[in-house]
């Protein structure tokens, strides 16, 4: 029998952080108006530091989240988040890893078992052998390994036609404090090439009416909107800026 001159190591196939951790916004699969990435196109990649500011400026130019990854783990390639990005359609992607800390690694290595033993060759030779037991005892080769926080976010573009190219958030306890109310709505994101852009409206803003109706949250507001008159040709809106309170409005397409 041969000996065993190599150790057996035992690899395993991790499945990439970036599809295991992937989460969709919303049946993203559905969106009527929106482009998709085609076979053959290659993913737009942007490395970003500041993902809420990235994000603004990709709503604001019409591009729509469809989800994001986020985990941490070893570094994985940018190759890894493009398959991703591949697999649920997105033709951009926002991506960045940061160093978080280090973790031991133990990686488990099986050796073969040799034993020594006396021999007698008859004539009257006495020795000592070495020969392959036939098993094996497990080792652990531990070393330190970085981790990284990785994310990462798909985007599609937009072919919807907005009626007024705003998106809003909710008022924090601070800015409710400052205008002292409990109502309204922030304006987060305006939209390249709307009626919004053209208007006097500004990022920050406070809307406390909309089309004279009085907004409770951000999500009062795009229930509004749907209501709209199709024949309707502009908003009115009362808004907080700098602690004054205006009315401005929105002419429509």
């Amino acid at each position: 029998m041969k000996l065993l001159l190599a150790a057996l190591l035992l690899v395993s196939c991790a499945v990439s952080g970036y599809q295991t951790s992937f989460k969709s916004f919303y049946d993203y699969k559905r969106l009527d108006d929106a482009v998709y990435l085609k076979e053959g196109d290659t993913v737009k990649v942007y490395g970003v530091e500041n993902f809420e500011a990235a994000t603004r400026m990709a709503l604001s130019r019409k591009f729509i989240p469809i989800g994001s990854s986020e985990f941490t783990g070893v570094e994985e390639t940018e190759a890894n988040a493009i398959t991703q990005a591949k697999r649920v359609g997105a033709t951009h992607m926002l991506i960045d890893a940061k160093f978080s800390n280090l973790q031991l690694k133990a990686t488990e290595m099986y050796v073969p078992v040799y034993n020594t033993y006396n021999y007698n060759n008859y004539s009257g030779y006495y020795g000592v052998g070495f020969g392959y037991h036939g098993g094996l005892y497990s080792v652990a080769d531990v070393e330190n390994e970085e981790m990284y926080s990785q994310k990462a976010v798909y985007f599609v573009k937009s072919t919807k036609k907005f009626v007024v190219g705003l998106y809003f958030k909710d008022l924090t306890d601070q800015t409710k404090k400052e205008i002292n109310s409990e109502n309204g709505a922030v304006v987060d994101v305006i939209i390249d090439d709307t009626p919004a852009i053209k208007s006097d409206i500004q990022i920050g803003d406070v809307v406390l009416k909309f089309n004279n109706k009085e907004v409770k949250h951000a999500s009062s507001i795009i229930k509004m909107i749907k209501k709209l008159p199709k024949d309707t040709k502009s908003i009115p809106l009362e808004i907080i800026r700098n602690k004054e309170v205006k009315t401005i409005e929105i002419v429509l397409d």
